[in-house]
């Protein structure tokens, strides 16, 4: 008698020997089921499950997108511009410097219609720019350099007036010459570092159709510094 195992402890240390390695048993019967979530979690078909959702829904995203340009790279500014002024806001809020209680969802309303009407300028200037300017084999060639050159030279600056101005225009403010400027050198001065670099590898290595988006990427966080700098102007 004393030799003999029970049924109970017969059955736990069969179930040790035949479990994967690596997975501990529960020492309850009743904790089946939080043994089946442990193994669903760790199963390598349901990590292969989600990276097969997310690449169908990027190419439903890309098919979309070749096919209505225009409308998509819209829609999409819309969100990753008041995304931005959200983040931006949240940064003030976590700063102490924020201006209003809560969320001012009438100013990241603002940015995000300025991302709504802004993006047929990206849409149609990267268009013309390929079309005059045709992408070369090698990544950083002379057209590449003159590209850059347009782009942060002459683009660039246009693109930052036409947002500080259709920024005031929508905020309901007439801002001083002054203030314009100094944002526009903070502009110049601050996030050259960060839009310079960014062209680069935009028409260098980026796919024409998703110029926009990466530039919307960009975006979104130059909105964060560009929504905190208006607030406190």
């Amino acid at each position: 008698m004393g030799s003999e195992q029970s049924p109970l402890l017969l059955y736990s240390s069969l179930v040790k020997e035949s479990a994967p390695q690596g997975i501990e048993q529960p020492c309850q019967t009743g904790a089946a089921n939080n043994q089946d979530e442990v193994l669903n979690l760790q199963n390598p078909h349901a990590r292969l499950s989600l990276s097969r959702s997310l690449s169908e829904t990027w190419d439903s995203y890309y098919f979309i997108l070749e096919k209505h340009p225009l409308l998509v790279k819209s829609i999409t500014a819309f969100f990753i511009l008041g995304g931005g002024d959200l983040c931006g806001q949240g940064l003030e809020h976590w700063r102490g410097t924020a201006q209003v209680f809560g969320i001012d969802w009438v100013r990241a309303g603002r940015f995000a219609i300025f991302g709504l009407i802004g993006a047929p300028w990206s849409h149609y200037y990267f268009h013309y720019l390929d079309y005059f300017l045709p992408p070369s084999e090698h990544p950083f060639s002379v057209t590449t350099a003159l590209k850059l050159l347009i782009d942060q030279g002459i683009q660039a600056p246009a693109l930052l007036a036409v947002i500080i101005s259709a920024l005031s225009i929508l905020k309901g403010e007439v801002r001083h010459h002054f203030e314009v400027m100094h944002m526009l050198n903070f502009c110049f001065s601050s996030t050259g570092k960060l839009w310079i670099p960014a062209s680069l590898v935009n028409l260098a290595f980026v796919k024409p159709t998703l110029r926009v988006l990466y530039v919307n990427v960009i975006f979104f966080v130059w909105t964060i510094i560009l929504s905190v700098m208006l607030n406190q102007s």
